[in-house]
């Protein structure tokens, strides 16, 4: 099957420009302090680290929003060489004005496909048939951990604005500067970041930041089932082949999106998952039978902030298959959003759908996403 699709939920489309598309969204999160593993993603698409790298200023500075435990997911979202994207985590010490990221990083010219993130660990059971299907993840989100690179800096946060200045990356000297606005929510107990500039191709990012340490996550068992609604979501989206970008959606700004699991139940076997099946009849392209609707999936190893978040339409997988889909999906990595009360309030996260097999063509959809239900 050549065709993608995708759904950043069930009501919300696009398009790659010149063939038909099929996406499936899998997410998964990480407590990346927790991480010591290092790896051979590409630091970054256009940065190369200086050779004498910056010398630290440490210096005692406010935490932002008087928050040290941050989420974040930024990317290169224009149509200026290659598409990527980032999860990283910033741990902020105000006591110096450091700051520790631990970051993984996806670009459309490295083509890693994707990996599975739980091996058989429910029992799908749909139409009246079950097995026990694999959930997959970008490949190097957590495991295999190839996509892992730490980065430390200073940091200052004058106002309502915070500046990083990163001195390595990945151990490397690095000159990559960004700087962010810094909006608290204290009814909901989390700051939110939003990208306002940096020196290298960064051009989109969102994160939240809290208190709660990084040990404080919530199981599949205890995941709200709450719709997260386009009024508050937002997304970019970008699509393309051979590496390079056809298609940027919105071309400025985020657009809407939305994130629902209020119908997602448990399966009859496996404590790592939830999952749904919506009715629709939008899937067409790329069918092996006339099975209609969409099949989701929540998975988590719940050990840390980490789960992933799939679906794929149900008229792909081979009878043999169903309900399990194993091919071309769209899978996404998220990071649990933890507030100060250590409650789980939305998703921050990325897709890296960028499949290396040659029959579908060099094409790729890359996205940044933002679940929850904060105003803006």
């Amino acid at each position: 099957m050549k065709q993608f699709t995708h759904a950043v939920k069930p009501s919300a489309r696009s398009f790659y420009s010149s063939k038909p598309v099929k996406v499936l969204i899998l997410a998964c999160i990480i407590c990346f302090s927790a991480c010591k593993q290092s790896g051979d993603a590409t630091i970054e698409p256009s940065i190369s680290p200086s050779k004498k790298g910056m010398a630290q200023v440490l210096a005692a500075q406010p935490l932002p929003a008087g928050r040290a435990y941050w989420s974040v997911a930024l990317g290169n979202f224009d149509n200026v060489g290659s598409v990527w994207n980032r999860i990283i985590t910033w741990t902020f010490n105000a006591s110096n004005g450091t700051v520790n990221g631990s970051a993984y990083t996806w670009e459309s010219t490295n083509k890693k496909g994707k990996s599975i993130f739980t091996a058989s660990a429910h029992q799908c059971t749909f139409d009246g048939i079950s097995r026990a299907c694999d959930v997959y993840t970008p490949y190097g989100w957590v495991y295999p951990s190839g996509q892992y690179v730490s980065w430390s800096g200073t940091y200052t946060y004058v106002g309502n604005t915070l500046t990083i200045t990163w001195s390595t990356i990945g151990g490397n000297p690095t000159t990559a500067t960004d700087s962010w606005t810094i909006t608290d929510y204290p009814s909901y107990g989390v700051a939110r970041a939003n990208l306002v500039s940096s020196n290298y191709t960064l051009t989109h990012g969102h994160g939240y930041g809290s208190t709660s340490g990084w040990s404080n996550f919530k199981t599949i068992a205890n995941t709200p089932r709450i719709d997260y609604p386009d009024t508050h979501g937002k997304h970019v989206v970008a699509s393309g082949a051979n590496g390079q970008p056809n298609v940027i959606n919105p071309t400025s700004g985020w657009k809407k999106a939305g994130m629902g699991l209020a119908g997602f139940t448990t399966p009859s076997t496996g404590s790592v998952a939830l999952h749904h099946k919506k009715s629709t009849t939008s899937c067409v392209n790329g069918c092996t039978t006339s099975r209609t609707g969409i099949i989701y999936h929540l998975a988590s190893q719940n050990t840390t902030r980490q789960v992933a978040y799939s679906n794929f339409c149900a008229c792909l997988p081979a009878d043999s298959e169903y309900p399990c889909y194993p091919r071309n999906l769209h899978p996404s990595a998220f990071m649990q959003i933890i507030n100060d009360s250590h409650e789980l309030v939305g998703y921050i996260g990325i897709e890296a759908q960028n499949p290396p097999e040659a029959s579908y063509d060099g094409r790729f959809q890359f996205q940044i996403m933002d679940f929850t239900n904060i105003p803006w």
